[in-house]
């Protein structure tokens, strides 16, 4: 059985302070892109570089924060 990397986001944009989210990511390659699991949806997330964004429901990450 494979282990799942998940790993810690920021929310965007930062309305009421910052919020800290946990993604699985399916694909990764840093610093060019990847895709993960939406934490919110459920639905696909698209990475590149640093930003992440749901297909599903327009939710924005910045991330993984070591």
């Amino acid at each position: 059985m494979s282990q799942k990397t998940i790993e810690k986001f920021k929310k965007q944009p930062e309305l009421d302070g910052v919020e800290i989210l946990e993604m699985e990511l399916t694909e990764y390659a840093y610093p060019k892109s990847g895709t993960g699991i939406c934490p919110q949806c459920g639905g696909k997330m698209n990475g590149v570089g640093l930003d992440w964004e749901c297909e599903g429901c327009d939710l924005k990450l910045v991330g993984p924060i070591f």
